[in-house]
């Protein structure tokens, strides 16, 4: 195991041992609860639950995504300590009720948003405040929001929340991440991923005993994994690529909230 820490976001192995699939029953997501005009300006976006192994999760419900137009191996069982995600506060703007901030969000995280991409044309509201944002407190895809207006809650909880004012303050979290080296033969990794749809990334939802615990033990619930053996793919197309013998695992690691 090699295990690297880094600042900022950023086949020939079998696989007798590894399962993976989608549950048959999904569940509904349930709408936020917001007026007939903001929910014109969101999506729902169902979230697939991936299990690596034989465990099957259970599936988060998953509330409202935008709809735009548009070296030595590092001893096993010791974790490096972590740097101190960096953290911004960020004023944003919207001209209407109905108008969407410029970004696509997912909430697979319990108590945080997950900015996956920025989106929209340069009159969005994310898109004017980086404009004149100071340097390092832009707002960039792979950023959580772990607070709206001061006010922490659920993931669901903040997505509703942002469409309570016209103005609204935003608290960014940007965690570092780390590079994960693990030989594992024809052995279970030991976690279960969940991810959106359309996603380009894993979230580890549960770290069972297994190579993962054994050769990563920084590798935790909340962790993403945003490419595997220098490829960013999709989602589905990171969970092939888990079944290589040999993985290099970029990961980003959880907001502290």
């Amino acid at each position: 195991s090699r295990l690297h820490s880094h600042s900022g976001p950023s086949r020939s192995g079998s696989s007798r041992r590894i399962s993976l699939h989608n549950p048959r029953a999904q569940a509904r997501p349930r709408p936020p609860r917001q007026s007939s005009a903001r929910r014109a300006a969101s999506m729902f976006c169902c979230c697939k639950e991936e299990t690596v192994e034989t465990e099957t999760a259970q599936e988060p419900v998953v509330p409202a995504v935008e709809l735009l137009q548009a070296e030595e191996p590092a001893a096993w069982g010791k974790v490096e300590e972590p740097q101190a995600p960096q953290e911004f506060q960020a004023l944003l703007q919207r001209v209407g009720e109905n108008s969407p901030y410029g970004w696509a969000l997912d909430l697979l995280n319990r108590n945080a948003l997950y900015i996956d991409s920025l989106v929209g044309d340069a009159s969005a509201p994310v898109a004017t405040y980086n404009r004149s944002a100071a340097a390092g407190k832009d707002i960039r895809a792979g950023d959580y929001i772990t607070r709206v207006n001061g006010t922490s809650g659920s993931a669901r909880e903040l997505s509703e929340l942002l469409f309570t004012n016209m103005q609204t303050q935003v608290t960014i979290q940007r965690p570092s991440t780390y590079v994960v080296e693990v030989s594992r033969g024809d052995k279970p990794l030991g976690m279960s991923l969940n991810h959106t749809p359309k996603g380009k990334h894993l979230c580890i939802v549960k770290v069972r005993d297994g190579l993962l615990q054994e050769q990563a033990p920084e590798a935790s619930k909340g962790h993403r994994i945003l490419s595997v053996n220098g490829k960013n793919m999709s989602s589905r197309d990171l969970l092939d690529e888990l079944k290589c013998s040999s993985l290099k695992l970029v990961i980003l690691r959880a907001p502290v909230v």
